[in-house]
């Protein structure tokens, strides 16, 4: 069931046809007077559109070669020096996708939550030794013992992958929709629904940890998480675009595509919305990576901080950081049963990618086709 829904990360391809999502030339959206600096926009067009098409690909990620089908969907945001807009590429016969069409962010979602805890932490209203029952309302308080908002953020806490009390039986595309905040109250009160095979201080990822650090946080200000979402970084920063699936304009939601090859939609996630359930858009993404490749942003403090490793040399505030092709970057990817989605910086270099893409189980593919692009965008 797992290999369904999965809320988190990570030669020469035979490319099949492909177009540009605006027309059948390649061309793509710029700002003007960035897209003729530099790296012209039209060569990471074609780095980005060797893994669009029916065929596969062959990349690496700094380790052994791996290959994989190519992508039916890219679209890319792409802030640098040289270039400064969105990528977007289909295969023949997919949709036609832009800047505009809204994704599920799906694990990208704990970056948001990871700022939004630095935020918290530099205006000084919790450190990272806070305990979420500090946080937590009284009827979650005394069902988390003593974890910190460093072991949730690191995934050390102990918590299993998923609450157990999810529904895989009736809704295994989208197992967390509508899951109440007694649920989860239920859950944490029983060690066999919450609990995961790590013992506390061992390392397993886990969405259940992230969701209840944005329910604490939540809690803390007596604001829900698209609140705190708008409010302490969508209105600094100048997002339209980046909601929870409530507040999303559905109408530009494009169904996604499972690797058995079913079509599915977004999924939702209830109270555990703060680990994975975010929506935004490309152009929405290039806003938010303007602010973390260019130092100044109203956020700056708080950006700092969400990519200072609390648990070396790795994990971060919601951000992981990672070496790749000999590339020092911060990055955070993205799972679901239908999409993949991904978000890779480098905090020296000056320059960030992010992409979506329609299908599930991708992210690594998807990691490779921003690599691509960033390592281009970063030459001298």
């Amino acid at each position: 069931m797992r290999v369904l829904l999965v809320w988190l990360a990570v030669g020469c391809g035979c490319l099949g046809p492909a177009r540009s999502l605006h027309d059948d030339t390649g061309r793509v959206e710029a700002d003007a007077g960035t897209a003729d600096a530099g790296v012209p926009g039209d060569e990471l067009d074609v780095l980005a559109s060797r893994y669009v098409g029916a065929g596969s690909v062959t990349f690496t990620l700094g380790g052994p070669p791996e290959s994989a089908p190519q992508l039916p969907v890219v679209v890319m945001a792409v802030v640098s020096d040289g270039f400064d807009g969105v990528l977007s590429r289909s295969s023949i016969g997919e949709p036609a996708f832009d800047g505009r069409t809204v994704f599920p962010l799906s694990s990208v979602t704990k970056a948001f939550t990871g700022l939004l805890a630095a935020r918290d932490a530099v205006d000084g209203t919790l450190r990272p030794t806070s305990r979420l029952s500090s946080l937590l309302k009284p009827d979650l308080a005394p069902l988390v013992g003593d974890r910190t908002v460093a072991e949730v953020l690191t995934h050390t806490a102990g918590f299993g992958v998923f609450p157990r009390n999810l529904a895989f039986a009736t809704m295994p595309t989208s197992p967390a929709a509508g899951y109440s905040r007694g649920q989860l109250a239920a859950c944490l009160a029983d060690p066999q629904c919450a609990v995961g095979p790590a013992v506390r201080g061992q390392y397993l990822y886990s969405n259940l940890g992230l969701g209840l650090l944005g329910v604490a946080l939540e809690d803390a200000r007596d604001e829900s998480f698209e609140q705190l979402v708008q409010r302490r970084i969508a209105a600094p920063l100048g997002l339209h675009d980046t909601h929870t699936a409530a507040l999303s304009d559905s109408s530009r939601w494009p169904m996604g595509r499972t690797q058995a090859g079913l079509r599915v939609p977004p999924a939702t996630m209830g109270v555990l919305a703060p680990a994975g359930e975010l929506f935004s858009t490309a152009d929405d993404l290039r806003v938010v990576l303007r602010a973390l490749v260019r130092r100044g942003s109203a956020l700056q403090p708080a950006i700092d901080l969400a990519i200072t490793p609390l648990a070396p040399p790795s994990h971060a505030w919601g951000f992981d950081r990672v070496t790749l092709r000999g590339l020092a970057l911060a990055s955070k990817s993205g799972e679901q049963a239908g999409f993949s989605s991904m978000l890779l910086w480098s905090p020296t270099r000056g320059v960030g990618v992010a992409a979506f893409t329609t299908v599930g189980g991708s992210s690594r593919t998807l990691a490779a086709a921003c690599l691509d692009v960033l390592e281009r965008a970063a030459a001298p």
